[in-house]
């Protein structure tokens, strides 16, 4: 870097790196733009694991409205009134909702 108390600028050899890198930088900037886009909805599979009463009253009122409004979202609901180790059953449990 050349300095003076008004400016900075790079040295040729700072203008010569900046030149060789700018179409990586470039591809960092475009990857990070693609990563904003997925932050303005959410998107993902959600795991839900509840009782008969629950999936039948709240659920089944206010899951088909949210996935209209968020159509990157799966839900897996598994409805069970029994208690279950989830964390060993793993992905067997469930049926996914679209």
């Amino acid at each position: 870097m050349a300095r003076t108390t008004r400016s900075v600028a790079p040295t040729e050899a700072g203008a010569a790196l900046l030149d060789r890198l700018a179409p990586a930088l470039a591809e960092i900037d475009a990857g990070l733009a693609t990563l904003a886009e997925w932050r303005a909805s959410p998107a993902g599979a959600v795991r839900l694991t509840t009782f008969h009463w629950l999936a039948s009253t709240l659920l089944s009122r206010k899951l088909p409205g949210f996935l209209s409004s968020h159509p990157g979202v799966t839900v897996e609901v598994n409805v069970d009134d029994g208690l279950r180790d989830l964390v060993s059953l793993g992905s067997r449990c469930g049926h996914p909702v679209r």
